[in-house]
């Protein structure tokens, strides 16, 4: 008997910020992260690609803030990621500070408040923020 093999999705191609919610769903996600450490982390959940408000240059702050860096964020990229996400209109959605040492560029854990007018009957949640690796 030969076994299924998991569904999975690579993002690496994917060229905006995009979340992919932690829920059951039997797909699996990757994208490149960690900057030049070029991690693949895996997740199982669904994708939703963030709307993005005309002229707000979130992508662009990403990649320049994190610019290659490795290792796991900080408390200072935890508020940038934070503040992006509000000044895109994102209030429900925050760094996961219990998971900070799991997230790297390009690869952030999120909780996601129940309440998010785009996102519904998922309830309280958690999630990655993605976005292009900046090696």
């Amino acid at each position: 008997m030969i076994a299924e093999s998991k569904h999975l999705i690579n993002l690496i191609e994917f060229s905006a910020v995009g979340l992919i919610l932690k829920v059951p769903s039997g797909v699996f996600y990757t994208n490149q992260s960690g900057g030049y450490a070029c991690e693949h982390p895996e997740i199982e959940g669904v994708f939703y690609p963030l709307p993005v408000k005309p002229g707000n240059a979130e992508l662009s702050a990403l990649t320049q803030h994190f610019n290659g860096t490795w290792g796991h964020i900080n408390e200072t990229d935890v508020e940038f990621i934070d503040r992006m996400l509000r000044s895109n209109g994102h209030s429900a959605l925050s760094v996961d500070q219990t998971k900070v040492d799991q997230s790297y560029d390009a690869w952030v854990h999120i909780k996601v408040k129940a309440g998010c007018e785009d996102l519904c009957g998922f309830g309280n949640c958690e999630g990655v923020l993605i976005w292009p690796n900046s090696d």
